[in-house]
């Protein structure tokens, strides 16, 4: 790289301390601390692993207390789980709502089906205006209503129910949840024994 004439009017403004117009401003983004944080202060990286999440304090943990510090963690989420499930089979509410979601899948499964039996039926003759086809499009098209209701449903009428049993679940202690648990097991069994 070639280096300017000192007489060259832009190195003469730079000495004289004069901004050039073209000059770019240095990042804020670049700046220091002038001092060093206190000694309680903890730096937190940029990239979190979850927004929301508790913060991890698996720093100074070896693998194998890392690895049963996961395990438990895992054990009380399948104890959540499960403890939900207990609580929404006793849901009349949510069991009636699960039982129309399963009804619309189904329907829409048999129309999608029968749709292609029309097509298979009556694939000599492939225009729209046979009776054949129309019931194969109106089939189809009954069966994306049923799926798409499906769906639909479970986000507005389901899932509510789903996510305030899961709430109230989590408010309970650990033994309570293995309560829960342990007497739908007993219910079970009892059921299986007459």
């Amino acid at each position: 790289m070639s280096q300017r004439s000192a007489s060259n009017p832009r190195t003469q403004k730079a000495l004289k301390g004069e901004s050039s117009a073209g000059a770019a401003k240095r990042s804020v983004a670049r700046a220091k601390p002038v001092r060093e944080a206190a000694g309680t202060v903890r730096p937190v990286s940029a990239k979190s692993s979850k927004s929301g999440s508790r913060p991890s304090s698996s720093e100074g943990m070896s693998k194998e207390e890392k690895r049963a510090a996961k395990e438990v963690e895992r054990q009380e989420e399948d104890q959540i789980s499960s403890a939900t499930d207990v609580v929404l089979k006793a849901n009349e509410e949510y069991r009636k709502r699960r039982r129309l979601w399963w009804v619309l899948i189904a329907a829409g499964l048999v129309m999608t089906l029968i749709s292609a039996l029309m097509m298979y039926v009556f694939s000599s003759d492939t225009t729209i205006g046979t009776l054949g086809s129309q019931i194969s499009i109106v089939t189809l098209v009954l069966a994306y209503v049923g799926i798409i209701g499906a769906f639909v449903w479970e986000l507005v009428r389901v899932r509510p129910l789903r996510n305030e049993a899961e709430k109230q679940v989590r408010g309970l202690t650990a033994r309570k949840r293995q309560k829960i648990i342990d007497e739908d097991f007993r219910e079970k069994a009892a059921k299986k024994g007459k």
